[in-house]
């Protein structure tokens, strides 16, 4: 490997780029081949027919004829390199043709689910009785719908036979409904069948029923608002049922929850007759309500010698004993394939909303009837702007506009959150104070029934424009203690009648151009200003500009940085006698820039090194003693593609504000650290340095 060095070009004049080229080689390694490896491949087809005959090859395909599924290859690798590649085929032994679909079952672990989500469980099998087939089931598709509405997928030939579906949506029904695939592809088709299908229901009935003891209070009766109990005697024979009413008074804004609970075995239903979901909330502004409901129930007994399945004739006495009670439509029937009698409720000319099995019915003596009106609030968020309540807010995770109204349940925890800044406009926008609760912008409540609103209050603010012309961005403009730098306007924002100090700098340079403060458009001569604020305003900075009346020039030694060979991750540091030393030749004190450029197409700059990633380092000082690598700055001395000018913090103490003497001369020092991977193995890289001078303003 050769070294290469390159001289440096002096240039004099105003704002020119010297350049120096640094030379870099870097080696790498070539990895060796892998070599190919050979073996036996083996393709084995299942033969109906039981002979070899119906294999052949068509050009350079295989053909099977009349096999069972696709052929499938097998390589057998040699034990040694170099061995030759054949191709065999191999037949498996006949096999019982098995084109008979399985055979699977959906089921849901609770008919009225307390929550949002759904426990869901199939099975399935494949068992062929009359050839004793069976190749077991490869896996299932589990599809959904809601309300009677379309079938959607869910699980998609999944191996698992249970699993959770959810979230769903409160008072909404779900349907389930699953098919199977064996072991050779057979599959099952959709079932048509209502009876197939798994129906469940997420009500919030059941999310609120608690245990009760016989005749006494809930055991968490803390959180309800008032309770009323009733004893009642009803004997429910194999030829009907007794049904009763109870008159209930609850408070304003809560829930009525009726439950029935049967004296023996068995297991009860709970619903409200006049309310289709199941839920009942009682108005604001309603002192007492009075509401009348009916309760029905329905039994399975298992393993008793109690047993009676109802008839078409008891059904018809049935429905016509309670066909006079309020709120309550009658029954159609029919017999399923399993011959259980169903019947579902219905109003007529309206779609059926529940259905109920009767299997096996039997004497009950008491049955005790529990109301409880259970705590829930409506609950209003909202934003307060002062002169609207619209924008957005966001409950639990999700955004809603305001203002929005939900019912929540007392113990319950929700999060409740706004948005800030909102309805910005070019006049005005208003910014998030504090919520009515005390609480920060997103907090958590837990709600405890006593509170019925939660507001978010805002306060506006104006625009305060601060503008230059002619438009420079040269120096800075500053509202209070916010200062924005590089730029020709700036918008900040104030509350209504606040006051602040206002300024811009008093004069800008850049290359040979000058801009001076003259005054602000409204006549006021001083740069910085105290202005009070009403509305939204804009104040205007007028600038003087002229050509600067100076030479701006400097020189460059002839020294030469070869960096010359490093290795993968290498750092080097000049040594003193490889300073590059610049001199202020002109009659103003500068600012030195520095940028970096790579010639080829290998690498490129980084923050720190990396794979084709190098990083270079400079510092300007006044000293011809070489700065050691642990002064060099990870951040402000580190040299971008773009240019970057020197401060008191960047690129060293000696880079800023260099006096137009030609006694002082300002040394320049680079570390340059390799890439830790070259993907290019070793290669030629020459890195491009500019120097740039600008005349330094205070």
């Amino acid at each position: 490997m050769r070294k290469q060095n390159t001289k440096i070009t002096k240039k004099r004049g105003p704002g020119f780029w010297p350049l120096f080229l640094l030379p870099l080689l870097i080696a790498g390694v070539i990895a060796e081949g892998i070599p190919e490896m050979t073996g036996t491949s083996h393709i084995l087809v299942r033969d109906v027919f039981g002979t070899a005959g119906n294999f052949g090859r068509t050009g350079a395909s295989y053909v099977v004829h009349d096999a069972i599924g696709q052929p499938y290859p097998v390589f057998y690798p040699d034990s040694s390199l170099g061995a030759s590649n054949e191709l065999l085929v191999g037949f498996l032994p006949p096999d019982q043709y098995d084109n008979i679909p399985p055979q699977s079952w959906v089921w849901v672990e609770h008919r009225y689910n307390p929550d949002t989500m759904i426990i869901v469980h199939w099975l399935g099998d494949d068992y062929d009785p009359i050839t004793g087939s069976d190749n077991g089931i490869f896996c299932y598709d589990v599809d959904y719908r809601v309300d009677g509405g379309g079938w959607l997928n869910w699980l998609v030939c999944t191996t698992d036979t249970v699993d959770t579906f959810g979230p769903g949506l409160m008072a909404h029904d779900y349907e389930f409904r699953v098919r199977a695939t064996d072991g050779v592809g057979n599959v099952e088709p959709w079932p048509i069948d209502p009876d197939s299908f798994a129906l469940t229901t997420i009500d919030y009935l059941i999310n609120l029923k608690v245990p009760v003891a016989v005749g006494g209070l809930p055991l968490d009766a803390a959180n309800y608002i008032n309770y009323s109990h009733y004893d009642t005697s009803a004997t429910i024979f194999s030829s009907g049922n007794t049904y009763d009413s109870a008159f209930v008074w609850c408070v304003p804004g809560s829930e009525l929850i009726l439950s029935l609970t049967s004296v023996g075995s068995g297991f009860s239903e709970q619903w409200i007759t006049n309310d289709p979901t199941n839920r009942t909330i009682i108005g604001p502004g309603t002192e007492t309500a009075t509401y009348y409901h009916q309760f029905k129930t329905y039994l399975e007994l298992i393993g008793t010698d109690a047993v009676h399945v109802a008839t078409l004739e008891e059904l018809t006495q049935f429905a016509t004993t309670i066909s006079g009670l309020p709120y309550f439509g009658f029954f159609d029937d029919w017999v399923d394939r399993l011959g259980t009698l169903r019947f579902s409720e219905y109003t007529a000319g309206v779609p059926p909303r529940r259905t109920y099995d009767v299997r096996e019915w039997t004497n009950i003596t008491t049955s005790i009837y529990d109301t409880i009106c259970y705590g829930v609030s409506m609950v209003t968020i909202k934003n307060d702007f002062g002169v609207s309540d619209t924008g957005y807010v966001i409950v639990d995770w999700d955004t809603f506009p305001s203002p929005y109204v939900t019912y929540w349940t007392i113990g319950t925890r929700h999060v409740i959150e706004t948005i800030t800044p909102q309805l910005t406009t070019e006049f005005d926008r208003y910014v998030f104070n504090a919520w009515s609760d005390g609480g920060g912008i997103r907090h958590t409540v837990d709600f405890d029934g006593t509170t019925s609103e939660y507001i978010a209050y805002f306060d506006k603010q104006y625009p305060v424009t601060i503008s230059k012309t002619p438009e420079e961005p040269y120096g800075w403009i500053a509202f209070d203690e916010d200062t924005a730098w590089g730029t020709a306007q700036e918008t900040f924002w104030s509350y209504p009648s606040e006051t602040h100090t206002i300024a811009v700098s008093d004069s800008d340079a850049y290359m040979d151009s000058i801009w001076t403060f003259s005054h602000w458009l409204d006549g006021i001569s001083t740069p910085q200003r105290v202005v009070t604020i009403h509305s939204h305003v804009h104040y205007v900075a007028i600038y003087d500009e002229s050509i600067a009346p100076y030479i701006l020039s400097f020189d460059m030694s002839d020294t030469v940085w070869n960096i010359g060979i490093v290795n993968i991750g290498e750092t080097r540091v000049m040594n003193d006698y490889e300073s590059i030393v610049l001199t202020n030749t002109g009659d103003i004190s500068l600012d030195w820039g520095l940028w970096i450029r790579t010639t080829g197409e290998h690498w490129s700059t980084g923050f720190t090194p990396g794979w084709d990633r190098f990083t270079l380092r400079a510092r300007f000082t006044g000293s011809s003693i070489a700065p050691t690598p642990f002064e060099y700055h990870a951040v402000n001395d580190w040299v971008k593609e773009s240019m970057i000018w020197s401060t008191t913090s960047i690129f060293g103490p000696g880079g800023s504000d260099v006096p137009p003497t030609g006694t002082n001369w300002a040394y320049s020092w680079f570390m340059f650290k390799a890439p830790t991977w070259s993907t290019y193995g070793t290669v030629s890289e020459v890195l491009r340095v500019g120097v740039l001078a600008r005349a330094h303003m205070p």
